[in-house]
């Protein structure tokens, strides 16, 4: 309990007793009488800066209407303006009113903040800076586990991977170890059991069985501060998310437990901010389907890296083969034996153009290759008389031929002495024709 005190009112006539034997204010009296200011030693500056406002009354220090109040009982006069514990600007309001002395305001604070009442009925409004937890090193190796309890009294299990930030919600018809024990064990059984796990001091983990399971099961408990949701702060934040599910739910008049398995199916897909990756992706190390419509645009970016640099490496062409065409078919490599030929002598018809998968056949079979396999037959077309613009019944005249006449060696030159100078090959000159229609009006020189 504590000691309520109520101080006794201070009169003028002591107030004025008091200023008698108060040294400075003694002094700043004296100075006041004489109208010298620098009378007025450094220790007590607060006065001479407001020396033009002072006066001396009745043996009272005056500053206007307000009494300069001796030091003896400045204690005293901030006792009866907090009584009744006022706020510390409100008590300072009082006292401006009515009285002043040096430093008022920093002894008000002070008094106000170490008053003992004060400080039992008001909620505080500070808190120690938060001391962030090391990110685990795997996924599933350490756990945040607590319950959260529904408006209508359905507890839930809630357990949150610190790593993936993966959670499990189960629910449980009490707090009670026995049941926690069962549900508990179903989810180390489907992921495997953790290193460390983390939950607040409230029952059931403070009891000696919840001990007993954890040395049972191989992993550490670890139990954070009581009544410090920040201890426990990966579990503690999905509590709230999980008081949204359930006002939602009554709203829309959808089954709970069907509104909390849509949320976590979409929040395990979605992009945790703390690591950047979805939580299924991180503890599962693949993201499962969801209802959205989803490309994987990844793997088509790989995949076309891929090809990129298997086409430029391998020098890959279009093929142009159609149904008609006539192709060799490159033999296979236990009967190509590194010797030429290197294709078929029988040539194949393409019956059949499906991409790059070419479906031809010849007289012993038919057979679908890759495209890469045929080679496609030339055709050879002889040239067309109307090409040239010839008349078919037009004899040509024979052109005479140009004698190939060797250049004669020159002498002198470094490179042919000692050498025999060698006419260079020459074949038979070629007969060339003129068509009768432009024998008389050009004149060839060859």
């Amino acid at each position: 309990m504590i000691e309520h005190h109520s101080p006794s009112i201070v009169s003028l006539t002591e107030i004025a007793a008091a200023t008698l034997i108060d040294a400075d204010l003694q002094i700043v009296a004296d100075a006041i009488n004489e109208g010298k200011r620098y009378k007025i030693p450094q220790h007590i500056s607060p006065y001479s800066k407001i020396f033009n406002e002072l006066t001396v009354n009745d043996g009272l220090v005056m500053r206007g209407k307000r009494i300069c109040i001796p030091s003896a009982l400045q204690t005293r006069v901030i006792e009866l303006a907090h009584e009744g514990h006022q706020g510390e600007i409100r008590t300072k309001q009082l006292l401006r009113s009515c009285v002043w002395f040096p430093d008022m305001d920093k002894q008000v604070q002070k008094f106000v903040k170490d008053c003992a009442a004060c400080l039992v009925s008001q909620s505080t409004k500070t808190r120690t800076p938060l001391v962030m937890s090391k990110m685990p090193e795997k996924a599933w190796t350490e756990l945040s586990m607590d319950f959260y309890t529904f408006p209508d009294f359905t507890e839930l299990l809630v357990i949150m991977d610190d790593f993936s930030r993966f959670p499990v919600v189960v629910p449980t018809q009490s707090t009670a170890f026995k049941f926690v024990k069962e549900k508990l064990s179903d989810v180390l059984s489907t992921f495997g059991v953790p290193v460390v796990i983390r939950t607040d001091n409230g029952p059931p983990f403070n009891g000696k069985d919840f001990a007993a399971f954890a040395g049972r099961m191989g992993f550490k408990h670890r139990k954070v501060t009581y009544a410090w949701p920040e201890a426990n702060g990966e579990a503690e934040r999905f509590m709230r998310t999980l008081s949204k599910i359930f006002r939602t739910a009554s709203a829309t008049g959808v089954d709970w437990m069907v509104q909390v398995n849509d949320f976590l199916r979409n929040y395990r897909l979605t992009p945790h901010p703390a690591t950047g990756l979805p939580p299924s992706e991180l503890l599962f190390g693949r993201l499962p389907s969801s209802r959205l419509p989803h490309l994987r645009q990844h793997d088509g970016d790989y995949k076309r890296r891929i090809q990129e640099a298997a086409d430029k490496r391998r020098r890959v062409q279009e093929h142009y083969l159609q149904v008609g065409d006539k192709v060799f078919r490159r033999k296979e490599a236990k009967l190509l034996n590194k010797t030429p030929p290197f294709y078929e002598e029988e040539a194949y018809v393409v019956t059949n153009v499906n991409g790059s998968a070419i479906t031809a056949r010849n007289s012993r079979h038919t057979v679908t290759c890759n495209s890469s396999f045929f080679r496609k037959v030339p055709v050879v077309c002889k040239p067309a008389l109307d090409c040239f613009d010839i008349a078919p019944e037009e004899e040509d005249v024979p052109v005479p031929p140009c004698p190939y006449e060797a250049p004669p060696p020159i002498a002198g030159r470094r490179r042919n002495r000692g050498r025999i100078a060698v006419a260079p090959h020459s074949s038979a000159p070629r007969q060339r024709n003129v068509p009768v229609r432009l024998r008389n009006d050009f004149v060839l020189n060859f």
